[in-house]
């Protein structure tokens, strides 16, 4: 694989420089995927495994020949985890004029930077789950993940019919990421007759939350839902158990409470936490590659691994299906449009994308024992209908 790495970084008076930047210029026969995510900052967990996954199946498609012939160049773009610097880093990538910009993660980014690869007519697959990245009609903006909102439907529907929850209470990280899917969940709970009882925001990389959970643990919530990044997720999660929380109310959440990056920071303070994930490494349409990410890096893969290493894929079965690397093409046939296993196997799970690049597939409930996911549920697309030509 050809590959380039690039930095932006901004200094203080605001000027955008290329601080590092090697490789040949890109061959007449290659194609380029652009990679612009959180290398550094608090959301280099996140950046590294949606890098790697990317990269990942790179290399396994340019081994097998390419996409229609062409070999795939890769040039990643740092945005620091700051969404100023993603501006930046954005306009920077059109300048290498890539045929898809895969990224970015952090929503607060993607809604900044989404409007300049619209105008460029760049396809963008983001690991962002904010509801508002896909509300705006922005057609050339496509998810890697359920939506919040999407998502939520299910989790609600496990808290009530399951649990049968009563009354919550929510700590959340106050950014878009975070209250996305905070007002989501309110919003579904509230119609269902749960109590919210403990509405908590939280910062970006909070260190310590003692204030918070005792805010909690202060209420007669019987479930405590927690929706952070990973890094705070990880270091929230031995508070709880230090100060007895998991004693009074069952802690649950979504995706970031259990991906392998939380849970290497919790440590056994993981182990009993239960939520909703859309991808896990112990799924059996994706354990083998993530056995194949444990034996590359020696620990295990998150969600954004399998995010970036399937929406790579997608980009190589739409390509494929319409038989030119035409960016409007790609554009009009992935809305409203169903991709089976059957037919591209590396996709994992069959994916139906809507009219606004919002996705629908299965998604699992976990529960994490000796810190490792244990599945106590797979649950169906929101819409089976949508993939009745399985």
């Amino acid at each position: 694989m050809i590959r380039r790495i690039l930095s932006i970084c901004i200094p203080l008076v605001l000027t955008v420089a290329l601080v590092l930047s090697f490789g040949a210029t890109a061959k007449a026969d290659n194609v380029k995927f652009a990679i612009v995510c959180e290398i550094s900052g608090g959301g280099a967990p996140v950046g590294k495994n949606w890098e790697r996954g990317v990269l990942m199946a790179v290399d396994e498609i340019n081994q097998a020949g390419g996409i229609l012939g062409k070999k795939i160049e890769t040039f990643t773009l740092d945005t620091k985890s700051e969404a100023p610097v993603s501006v930046a880093a954005m306009k920077k990538g059109i300048e290498q004029k890539p045929f898809v910009v895969m990224g970015t993660i952090y929503s607060s980014s993607t809604i900044v930077n989404m409007s300049i690869l619209e105008k460029a007519g760049i396809p963008q697959f983001t690991g962002s789950e904010a509801p508002k990245i896909t509300q705006q009609g922005n057609q050339n903006i496509f998810r890697s993940s359920y939506s919040a909102d999407l998502s939520m439907k299910k989790v609600v529907k496990w808290l009530t019919d399951v649990h049968q929850v009563k009354k919550l209470a929510i700590i959340y990280v106050n950014n878009a990421f975070g209250k996305g899917g905070r007002d989501a969940l309110v919003e579904l709970l509230t119609a269902k007759g749960v109590e919210l009882v403990s509405d908590i925001p939280t910062e970006p990389g909070q260190m310590d939350f003692t204030g918070e959970l005792a805010r909690a643990k202060s209420t007669d919530a019987d479930t405590l839902f927690i929706y952070c990044h990973e890094e705070e997720s990880g270091r929230m999660l031995p508070a709880i158990r230090e100060m007895g929380v998991d004693k009074k109310m069952r802690i649950v959440g979504h995706t970031t409470l259990l991906t392998a990056d939380t849970i290497r920071l919790a440590g056994k303070a993981a182990d009993g936490v239960q939520g909703h994930v859309g991808l896990s490494p112990v799924a059996p349409p994706l354990k083998a590659l993530a056995d194949k990410y444990i034996a590359k890096y020696n620990e295990g893969p998150d969600h954004n691994f399998f995010k970036a290493y399937i929406s790579t894929y997608v980009v190589k079965a739409l390509v494929e299906e319409i038989g030119a690397f035409d960016q409007q093409k790609l554009r009009d046939k992935l809305h409203n449009h169903t991709l089976y296993v059957r037919d591209h196997p590396n996709i994992m799970m069959d994916i139906y994308y809507d009219e606004k690049g919002d996705i629908d597939r299965e998604s699992f409930l976990v529960e994490i024992q000796d810190g490792q996911h244990v599945i106590t549920k797979t649950i169906p697309p929101l819409e089976p209908a949508r993939f009745k030509g399985n």
